[in-house]
């Protein structure tokens, strides 16, 4: 689930666009081919853009962290100020 790629590793789109790049340094601006062949490029990413992506956003991870450590913060605030059955008892006589 979070194993990363390694360097070598490249996914099949990202071979296709790179020999798009190649094949578009063989002609110049103004001919037919290097329209076609820039559309083609256009249209790899766009669908590259639509893959979703493994990683866990930089948002997700300060939530997940944000919540722990409220979590920790109650619980050491537990740990260290119990209020016992009789105190409960009490605090609710006063109101």
């Amino acid at each position: 689930m979070f194993a990363r790629k390694s360097k070598q590793e490249i996914d099949p789109l990202t071979h296709a666009i790179e020999k798009l790049f190649e094949e578009l340094d063989e002609f110049s601006g103004t001919d037919d081919e290097y329209k076609i062949l820039s559309d083609r490029m256009t249209e790899l990413y766009a669908i590259r853009e639509r893959i979703p992506t493994d990683r866990v956003s930089k948002e997700t991870l300060a939530l997940i962290a944000g919540n722990l450590a409220g979590i920790m913060i109650i619980v050491l605030f537990e740990r260290n100020n119990v209020i016992t059955t009789k105190a409960k008892d009490f605090m609710l006589k006063l109101r």
